[in-house]
């Protein structure tokens, strides 16, 4: 690029939270964490940016980095526009969400399991069932809510599903009477999804369906088989093919030592049975503390390098990234409208921690102990650290549930979470960039399949 023009813009800075990722040998992706802008900008441009040589970009390339902040006014503080953006969106009232166990039971035996020693055949019964209903009806009224999102998770929540209509309708009537937006997911293993079941869900605005599957038919079996030791693969295939046109399914895959290398085997199974287009595929990692997890997960440079081949490898196979930036939005843990209920009425701010009671905010009806004012004040911008860091507005301080695996502290630690960090972030954003864009990549002359070649530099 010939840089001739003269720019007025003196005055000007670099955002402070911006990432450079190069792509292709002329190319750079941009993106700015504060405010998720995208760009992919030439090799000469990237250099007078980083120069700041503002006063000899073209004057029309200025003008869009102005909009796309990555060229931002001198005296503007960037950490003041986080802590406000961060504190807004924390304390918003628009949406509420409620994450429900009806069950600590399952009817599955999974050898990374985090919950084999929580309260395993603890049900939650009618009682407990309205007092739920009541309480989710209060804090929704009293945040005057827009809308509600419940979501079931487990243990394997569709073994109590009688409990799990029985707070649908009662929430779905009062919510449509109130003129409130009501969306349910469901987070199963699979084994006892039915059609009529997922019928009954989709009259509460049933969104979503996730289905963990492990690898192939052998694969899958070892790692999450039922109680009794038989392999649940050929029924939760048999269920996803007679639900899969009637609701969108998630196939999450939880990667680990044990599994990784069978990844093919399991995408060509789902090509084979004709759901490669109807599915979104998830690719997750195992993480814990128990025997298996330690000796069997990937450490924290492995857990990256792993995540980026499977994808690399899923994208090229036909399967799409559903990955997408976000910034600035607080998990459930920090975010003041989004509170987790299991089946004794104990109420919960990370899904890490179900079940565990030194973690537990409250109970439903009782109002909050000291753990919940913990988490909500818990803010990055207090840590050194994290305030120069230009992912701050992606991770918001890493994952508490993380911290607390790696440092026993899920309270007041920043961890820097590989899994949302900054090399997860540059991997993220090139495939996304690479799944997303691929006829503006041609248009520059770049080659989405060449350019999935990526990630030497990581190994």
């Amino acid at each position: 690029m010939h840089i001739s023009y003269k720019s007025e813009n003196e005055n000007m800075k670099l955002s402070k939270f911006l990432f450079f990722i190069p792509i292709g040998k002329q190319h750079h992706i941009v993106y700015n964490t504060l405010n998720m802008s995208i760009s992919i900008l030439d090799n000469d441009l990237i250099d007078a940016i980083k120069r700041k040589d503002f006063k000899n970009i073209p004057k029309s390339f200025l003008e869009r980095l102005k909009k796309l902040r990555i060229i931002i006014e001198d005296d503007e503080d960037e950490l003041a526009i986080y802590r406000y953006i961060f504190e807004k969106a924390k304390y918003s009232t628009r949406n509420v969400g409620f994450l429900i166990l009806t069950t600590y039971d399952c009817n599955f035996s999974c050898i990374y399991c985090y919950e084999k020693n929580v309260l395993a055949n603890t049900y939650m019964n009618l009682e407990t069932a309205n007092r739920a209903i009541e309480y989710i009806k209060t804090f929704t009224k009293n945040r005057r809510a827009e809308s509600l999102s419940i979501g079931f998770y487990g243990g394997e929540p569709l073994l109590n599903m009688k409990i799990n209509l029985f707070l649908l309708e009662n929430v779905g009537k009062w919510a449509l009477k109130n003129d409130i937006n009501l969306e349910t997911i469901l987070i199963t293993n699979g084994s006892l999804m039915s059609p009529n079941i997922i019928e009954k869900m989709k009259g509460y605005n049933l969104k979503n369906v996730q289905i963990t599957i492990d690898g192939p038919r052998e694969v899958h079996n070892m790692r999450r088989p039922f109680r009794d030791g038989r392999g649940s693969f050929d029924v939760i295939i048999s269920n996803v093919l007679k639900c899969v046109d009637l609701v969108p399914i998630t196939i999450r895959v939880n990667i680990d030592k044990g599994n990784f290398k069978y990844l093919p085997s399991l995408l060509n199974c789902l090509e084979d049975i004709g759901i490669k287009n109807k599915i979104s595929l998830w690719i997750g990692i195992v993480r814990g503390l128990d025997h298996y997890c330690e000796v069997m997960q990937f450490n924290d440079r492995e857990a990256n390098v792993m995540r980026l081949l499977a994808w690399k490898y899923a994208l090229k196979r036909g399967f799409r990234f559903r990955w997408h930036p976000t910034s600035v939005y607080p998990c459930t843990l920090m975010y003041d409208s989004a509170e987790i209920i299991d089946p004794v009425g104990d109420i919960y701010k990370c899904w890490g921690l179900v079940g565990q009671k030194k973690f537990s905010i409250g109970k439903i009806g009782k109002g909050y102990n000291s753990n919940f004012y913990k988490w909500m004040t818990r803010n990055p911008i207090d840590n050194p650290k994290c305030r120069e860091c230009n992912v701050l507005p992606f991770c918001n301080g890493g994952c508490a549930y993380y911290a607390y695996l790696r440092t026993g502290d899920a309270f007041k630690t920043f961890y820097c979470d590989p899994v949302q960090g900054k090399d997860a972030l540059e991997i993220s954003l090139r495939l996304y960039i690479i799944d997303k864009y691929r006829e503006k990549l041609k248009e520059l002359g770049l080659q989405p399949e060449k350019l999935l070649n990526f990630g030497d530099e990581y190994g």
